[in-house]
């Protein structure tokens, strides 16, 4: 019995993978396997059909389980290249297939052509007055026409896997003002974006590229550019863009951030998560607009120089770095609100913490922290604190000051005692302590606290996060 429940689970792992390679959302498309031979293909999707007979079945074959498990694996380690992304249309967009069903061209907001002998925008679209979101899915269209520019309500135009002779060409536009092409392959993207005049929003995620679109720099009114999920490499040839507001670059082959990041001077949002960044250059502390910066998995060692002097910032953040110390220049993040250091290498804090004013979250669990300086206790607007996963035997007394606290994590630490009043929070929520070495009497005078607090609908974690708090 235990081995077919184990078969059980592992066939749901195995179909849950399946689903994931496999699932669409509206729009990020799905992985499809591409094999090294028909046969191979043949041989994949047999044996997948087989397991999920298997799975499917009341009366599971133990034997034959295991040998198409292993089968499947052999499979698809052998048979399957890589993955490439394809396409569906949204389900909220009209077929074209179904304009021969409507009567009044009037009604008609979005519409979605698919089909690779589409090669050009059929002519009965401009009858569509009020058209405002137009998505072209595996088509082999090579122009957006300068007769587009009729539609004065078509304001977003999605392009997914489309595959000209050659690029997509656009023509001049004044009321397009988003547009999404991903198809992985750069060579079919348009050559410019200038002649869509009034464009403000531009993805190009998933499409191989390596350098940075310069080009865009053109677009005078363009204040989003999202470019996740390709190879790029940031140097020094990127051009300047003062217009852009927001920039995103996660996924990318990036390993410094350069100098000429200055030239992008009215940005407000930097988002560079799950890249290979070590270095970044001084030259970054000229965005006096930025409100939010993300190095969310990377290689940094240091918070970077630079970075230390964007007094604009608002949310920070820094996951899944190799930082060992939080210096004493983070008194110039007045605004920062949000600061997130967890999964570092930290081992303290500044004894100048206290300098954040408007700091009212602070993510600081899985580091090395074994102290605190008494300052955190003065972050007077802190609502959230989370200190769980670190090495603290103590806490400040300065803690019980934090008045607007609502939700502290310390579970995970080396704790054995805690002040009487620890748990008089005006405003806490919730309150997790499991994991740490606490002495029965803490315990006792904790549980006795955490009773009354469960009365005013607060969450208190002491030993267990399955007990109720009496039984702790």
């Amino acid at each position: 019995m235990k081995k077919i429940t184990v078969l059980f689970l592992s066939f749901s792992c195995l179909f849950s993978a399946l689903a994931q390679k496999v699932s669409s959302s509206e729009n990020g498309g799905m992985e499809i396997p591409v094999f090294r031979s028909k046969s191979d293909s043949i041989t994949y999707y047999k044996i997948m059909n087989e397991i999920k007979a298997i799975y499917e079945s009341q009366n599971i074959d133990i034997k034959k389980g295991d040998s198409l498990s292993t089968a499947f694996m052999e499979a698809r380690n052998k048979g399957i290249l890589r993955y490439q992304k394809g396409y569906a249309p949204m389900h909220s967009f009209l077929p074209y297939d179904s304009l021969q069903l409507v009567k009044n061209f009037d009604e008609i907001k979005t519409l979605s052509i698919t089909d690779k002998k589409f090669k050009r925008l059929p002519a009965i679209i401009l009858q569509c007055k009020n058209l405002e979101s137009i998505e072209l899915v595996n088509t082999t269209i090579q122009r957006i026409p300068k007769k587009m520019k009729s539609l004065k309500k078509l304001e977003h135009l999605y392009v997914y896997n489309n595959v000209p002779k050659k690029s997509l060409y656009l023509a001049g536009n004044t009321s397009i003002k988003t547009i999404t092409i991903h198809g992985d392959n750069p060579a079919k993207l348009p050559r410019s974006y200038h002649r869509v005049m009034n464009l403000e929003k531009l993805d190009l995620s998933d499409n191989d590229l390596s350098m940075y679109p310069n080009g865009t720099a053109k677009n005078k009114k363009l204040k989003e550019l999202i470019l996740n999920n390709n190879a790029i490499v940031l140097n020094d040839n990127i051009a300047p863009n003062p217009n852009l507001e927001r920039l995103t670059l996660i996924r990318n082959k990036i390993t410094q951030l350069p100098s000429k990041i200055q030239g992008f001077t009215n940005l407000k949002k930097l988002s560079l998560n799950y890249n290979q960044i070590d270095k970044v250059a001084d030259e970054i502390a000229n965005l006096k607009k930025l409100e939010e910066l993300s190095f969310y998995k990377n290689n940094l060692n240091t918070i970077p120089n630079g970075v230390y002097s964007l007094t604009s910032l608002k949310i920070i953040d820094l996951y899944y770095n190799n930082i060992e110390r939080l210096e004493s220049k983070v008194s110039n993040w007045k605004n920062l609100t949000t600061l997130f250091l967890s999964y570092n290498k930290l081992i303290s804090l500044p004894d100048n913490i206290d300098q954040l004013p408007s700091l009212s979250e602070l993510y600081l669990h899985n580091n090395r922290l074994s102290v605190l300086p008494e300052s955190i206790g003065r972050l007077n607007h802190l609502t959230v604190l989370r200190l769980n996963n670190n090495y603290l035997s103590e806490l400040p007394s300065s803690i019980s000051q934090l008045s607007y606290l609502e939700n502290i994590d310390l579970s995970g630490n080396q704790l054995q005692s805690l002040s009487i009043n620890f748990l008089r929070f005006k405003n806490l929520k919730m309150m997790t302590l499991v994991r740490n070495p606490l002495s029965n009497e803490t315990k006792d005078q904790l549980n006795t606290q955490a009773n009354e607090l469960k009365a005013h609908e607060v969450i208190v974690h002491i030993t267990s996060f399955d007990e109720p708090v009496e039984n702790r």
